[in-house]
């Protein structure tokens, strides 16, 4: 069974408040162990906060305002449209990256998804380590 990543960062409440000055962190929902193989592909992406979808809500996302949200298409607990509708509730104009190691369609996410969510700017990452199946021991 796949599950959600852990909280690595947590949320203070200096972070929170927009005069604080700090920069809003992207969010990653993602399997444990993606956020390093994420990290060594994708270098361009830093200060990434992991954060489970169980603990997500629209009122959070407004707080922490990330300027992407980074998730798998479909996980056990959520797809892309569940982030999408959460996004979409904070107001914000946060960018979905979706990751997968191959999509049949592409094109057909993003159709469906800009009709349910005309507003929510939509990237696709085609990630060569998500296209395993299984990891092999040495790794």
């Amino acid at each position: 069974m796949v599950k959600t990543a852990k909280i690595v960062g947590f949320v203070r409440p200096e972070e929170t408040a927009p005069q604080s000055g700090l920069p809003p962190r992207g969010l990653l929902i993602a399997d444990a162990g993606i956020a390093a193989e994420l990290e060594g592909l994708r270098p361009d992406v830093t200060e990434l906060r992991e954060i489970p979808f169980a603990a997500l809500t629209p009122s959070l996302l407004k707080a922490l305002r990330p300027p992407m949200v980074i998730a798998r298409p479909v996980a056990h607990d959520h797809d892309c449209f569940d982030l999408a509708a959460m996004i979409d509730e904070a107001g914000l104009d946060t960018v979905l990256c979706l990751m997968a190691g191959s999509l049949p369609d592409p094109e057909v996410v993003r159709r469906e998804l800009a009709a349910a969510y005309p507003r929510q700017a939509l990237q696709f990452w085609l990630l060569p380590c998500l296209a395993q199946s299984a990891r092999s021991p040495s790794r």
